[in-house]
């Protein structure tokens, strides 16, 4: 009896696989994607698009499901913006962030993506496993995965992974190198069962298998603590709670920052995917009205959707300083996925149905760059020191103390959505975009002639930091600079 329900489950496995119509699903995504997008040829051209599903549609039969699986993705990845994708079936338990909507497994075994029992970043000093059942393997900084370099494993994944950027690809693709059987799709493994990093063969986990391991995601969308003189609030979604919605959060943040007398606000952006970016005015207007308020946002790959349009908003209204690393999402996208389950395999595509022009049309970035760059390192996940955190309340507590304008400094002076480098060496002031070169200064408050203009700077030394602004134009750009060396 065990032999025979074992050989059914077998038929039925072998069966399920037979019976996927590729063929019906690549149908559904050359009518369906271009029709539900607002330019799905902004990236690709229809012909490039067309030939990549013809081919997929010729060599279909002749490849496991899992490779299908990965060139689909690979044709919604070439789209080219961060809500149009391949949800690829990875097992939900190993904790990697699928859309805002839940998907259905496939029934077809082949189709279930396993975990492999470690988790990867790209940090400042490389690739480093950032999580693993095996504690040892913790921090180490990976050569070799699977065949490849860290680099070309990239490479090699990249296409694979969607993204409006960079940035984004990067994140998501380390989330793939956890994924036995995208490593051997996109040909970094020669197996869909195990993966070799740096001579330690790591075999997958069972699909539907707990991993204990994981870091536990803070499950709040939102909340905030006081940290001496500053707020630190972390957002991780632009969604209501179940029992605050985020106007009555809103009101209560700064309710307390009034009754507080608090002078500077750390907004984390890190986490956070997106949301409902209707529901983000009470946050922006609350700040605003607090034009006294200093505001931090720490930002990063994976910042993106409704929290770039937060990011954005802030950038636009207030003097924000942005900390950390480039967003996954462009300040101009593509979004408002609709989904869209592929008739046979039961797998899930989401395309964007609207494009927002929330920044200048202009505005070309693929990202919002942050003022300060601070990217943690191996020895930070070793030691549990939050880098870009510990930056910004350095900072913070550098403004609060009288300081001079001796020294070497650089920084950045933002104007609209530019970025535009300025530096001040021994009280010589010199900012090229404007035409403005080492011009001798002795206080703090001064007006200067620029290619733009008169421009009249208030500035604040503080310790290793300078804050103030910039008038011009009829206009205030906020400035910042920090020490670059000693006097």
């Amino acid at each position: 009896m065990r032999f025979a329900a074992f050989f059914s489950a077998f038929l039925f496995a072998a069966n399920a696989s037979a019976a996927i119509d590729w063929n019906a699903d690549l149908d559904t995504l050359r009518t369906e994607v271009p029709k539900v997008h607002p330019n799905a040829f902004h990236a690709i051209t229809k012909e490039a698009w067309e030939a990549s599903i013809a081919k997929l549609r010729a060599d279909a039969s002749n490849l496991p499901p899992h490779k299908v699986a990965a060139e689909i993705g690979r044709i919604m990845a070439s789209i080219g913006d961060g809500h149009t994708r391949l949800t690829f079936p990875i097992d939900p338990k190993a904790g990697f962030f699928s859309g805002h909507s839940t998907t259905k497994m496939p029934a077809d075994p082949a189709l279930q993506f396993r975990q492999l029992p470690v988790r990867f970043a790209w940090l400042s000093n490389g690739l480093v496993i950032t999580a693993a059942a095996n504690r040892d393997l913790v921090g180490h900084r990976v050569s070799r995965i699977g065949t490849m370099t860290p680099e070309e494993a990239y490479k090699a994944m990249a296409p694979l992974a969607h993204g409006d950027n960079e940035a984004m690809r990067r994140a998501i693709a380390s989330d793939y190198f956890a994924v036995p059987e995208l490593l051997n799709a996109a040909g970094i493994s020669p197996s869909k069962d195990s993966v070799t990093i740096d001579g330690t063969k790591l075999d997958a986990l069972p699909f539907d298998t707990d991993a204990p391991w994981l870091p536990k995601s803070d499950p709040r969308h939102f909340w905030f603590e006081q940290r001496g003189k500053s707020v630190y609030f972390v957002f991780n979604e632009v969604n209501n709670e179940e029992k605050e919605s985020l106007r009555d959060f809103a009101a209560r943040l700064f309710k307390f920052i009034d009754d507080h007398k608090t002078d500077t606000l750390i907004i984390d952006l890190r986490a956070n995917s997106g949301g409902n970016n209707g529901l983000l005015q009470p946050l922006v207007h609350g700040l605003i009205r607090r034009p006294g308020l200093r505001v931090f946002a720490l930002i990063g790959p994976r910042t993106f959707s409704a929290a770039v349009d937060f990011a954005l908003q802030l950038e636009q209204n207030t003097s924000t300083v942005f900390v950390g690393e480039p967003t996954g999402g462009k300040p101009n996208n593509y979004g408002d996925s609709r989904k869209i389950t592929l008739p046979s395999s039961g797998m899930t595509v989401r395309v964007s149905t609207l494009y927002w022009q929330k920044s200048d049309p202009r505005d070309f970035r693929d990202a919002i760059p942050p003022h300060l760059t601070v990217i943690p390192s191996s020895t930070d996940l070793a030691s549990h020191r939050d880098l870009a955190l510990q930056t910004t309340t350095h900072i913070a507590d550098g403004i609060r103390k009288k300081g001079t304008l001796d020294g070497a400094w650089t920084g950045i002076i933002t104007i609209e959505w530019h970025r535009i480098p300025v530096t001040l060496d021994a009280h010589h002031l010199t900012i090229p975009d404007l035409g403005v070169k080492d011009y001798a200064i002795e206080q703090p408050h001064f007006t200067i002639a620029s290619t733009e203009g008169p421009l009249e700077f208030d500035l604040h030394p503080g310790a290793g930091v300078i804050t103030g602004t910039m008038t011009g134009l009829g206009r205030v750009f906020p400035v910042l600079l920090t020490k670059s060396s000693a006097p």
